[in-house]
């Protein structure tokens, strides 16, 4: 007997835009359960509300490329910090230490892959074989003077995986395949989007006219 898919809102890269978060959950059908694709952090207006209600609600969510360069620099380990991470560096600081010692047990808690029927929620790639690295950015290759080039996986046969519909944010461009969905719209300068996993669709939520604390990484 075949197992029936879930009915999953899986919410794209945030990146502290908290108000569009709100108001998207808001609009959410009634039955669907919110999951998340990581990168809760930097570029937008409030990294720590964001943060404190995916702790709080319990939300099913998986580690970005964002959070796991947090959780690295509240360890003390070293970073580079540009102007996102040194943002929300400064506000998650402002809180309490209890407060920040829950946010890197959540932090570090977190899963690079959550798998479901039919479908994987990974914040930049997945298949059964792929590297964890790979999890958070995907596949590349480096060229003979050490340049990074992204590898446009969900256009290569080759890096699907039979059965499986990879949702997936990181990449900020369009695509909607039946072996791959990429969730990242661009908040907060862009829309904040949630893909419905049973009707395939997308509700969008439109940016805030609000400024950036800082730089992006």
């Amino acid at each position: 007997m075949s197992v029936p898919s879930p009915k999953l809102a899986v919410i794209g890269d945030v990146h502290g835009s908290a108000e569009q978060l709100f108001t998207l959950l808001a609009r959410l059908p009634a039955g669907y359960e919110p999951v998340f694709v990581g990168d809760f952090v930097d570029r937008g207006p409030d990294p720590v509300r964001v943060l404190d209600t995916l702790i709080t609600q319990r939300y099913r969510a998986v580690k970005g490329n964002h959070d796991d360069k947090l959780l690295r620099a509240l360890k003390g380990n070293p970073v580079q910090v540009g102007g996102g991470l040194a943002a929300t560096l400064e506000r998650i600081r402002s809180q309490s230490a209890p407060w920040r010692e829950r946010l890197i047990a959540w932090l570090a808690g977190l899963p690079t892959v959550l798998l479901f029927p039919q479908i994987a929620v990974v914040h930049a790639y997945w298949s059964p074989t792929c590297a964890s690295d790979e999890h958070l950015w995907g596949p590349r290759f480096h060229d003979t003077q050490g340049k990074i080039y992204r590898i446009r996986w969900w256009d290569m046969p080759e890096y699907w995986t039979p059965g499986i519909q990879v949702v997936f944010g990181h990449y900020h461009t369009p695509v909607l395949t039946p072996q791959a969905v990429c969730v990242d719209f661009g908040a907060p300068e862009g829309p904040l989007a949630a893909y419905l996993t049973d009707s395939q669709e997308f509700l969008i939520e439109p940016p805030r006219p609000v400024a950036s604390p800082g730089g992006f990484l």
